[in-house]
């Protein structure tokens, strides 16, 4: 079975805590391949991406490009509106 490409969009502290931590441990365990992280301040894409070993970004549009990955945007605070 293919694996899904996962890009983290956001690196603060939701994602830190929960989302970020959540996906390596999956990867970890083969079920999904985590393959970047981005972040619009530079710094903390940065900071993440060295903890996680994975590339990271500062401009989602390049990542997805160059990474060949579709966007599929999750935001539960807009399934309430």
């Amino acid at each position: 079975m293919r694996k899904a490409k996962i890009a983290s969009v956001g690196c603060g502290w939701v994602a830190r805590r929960w989302h970020l931590p959540t996906i390596a441990e999956l990867t970890k365990r083969g079920d999904l391949d985590y393959v970047a992280v981005c972040d619009a301040n530079a710094d903390t894409a940065r900071e993440v991406g060295e903890e996680y070993g994975l590339p990271y970004y500062t401009d989602v549009e390049i990542c997805i490009a160059l990474l060949g990955l579709r966007w599929h945007p999750f935001n539960p605070i807009d399934d309430k509106i």
